[in-house]
């Protein structure tokens, strides 16, 4: 089920059965200093709070017969402003304003069910508006070695992941090299040492440390 099928769900049983977030929703968001709404019942491994619809909507797993697990956030959202997330995911702006909070599976705004606390955002973004790896990363301008990073545009790259040219230059100049010292100890042409050996930077560097 696509996150857009869940959200019309949602909304179907926010609206044909609409006291079923004050009895199985409200009673299991708890206050914080901060102003978050913690979900304090079921969690996914990744720290989002997770909550079941009622099987009597229609729609449940076909093996359990239970209904379809949904975030409370998302819930609480669709709840506020009665029609679906107009995005791909909801941002938890707390976690934003908190320069603190370490952010991944610990992060204590992932629960939260704030409705004033969320904003409808692209995937991407709301990765690289966070703290995770990926943000991080996607900060960086140098390289370890001090080289621009830029966007590979090649055809063979379908990822535009940024890497490092003038590394990447550097480390090819050291593989070929060390290939040619190896195939060169080995007596070997360049079309057999490869056959044999591929083109395996540690395999080339065992052979030139052997005796």
């Amino acid at each position: 089920m696509t996150p857009a099928e869940k959200d019309a769900l949602i909304l179907r049983v926010l609206t044909e059965i609409p006291e079923w977030w004050g009895v199985q929703v409200a009673p299991h968001l708890l206050p914080d200093p901060s102003g978050c709404l913690i979900w304090q019942r079921s969690r996914m491994d990744t720290g989002y709070g997770q909550v079941q619809l009622p099987a009597a909507i229609g729609v449940k797993y076909a093996k359990s017969g239970n209904g379809i697990m949904v975030l409370v956030h998302r819930v609480a959202y669709i709840r506020a402003i009665d029609a679906p997330v107009p995005g791909e995911v909801l941002d938890h702006l707390c976690h934003n304003r908190d320069e603190n909070c370490p952010g991944g599976k610990t992060c204590h705004h992932r629960p939260c069910a704030n409705s004033a606390h969320l904003a409808p955002t692209q995937h991407l973004a709301n990765i690289l508006g966070g703290r995770s790896g990926s943000a991080i990363n996607a900060a960086k301008t140098h390289c370890v070695r001090g080289h621009l990073l830029d966007f590979d545009t090649r055809p063979s790259r379908s990822d535009r992941a940024r890497r490092c040219r003038e590394c990447e230059i550097e480390n090819s100049r050291e593989l070929t090299a060390l290939i040619l010292a190896a195939r060169k100890k080995l007596g070997m042409t360049q079309k057999h040492y490869v056959a044999t050996y591929g083109r395996s930077r540690e395999v080339a560097r065992s052979i030139l440390q052997q005796d």
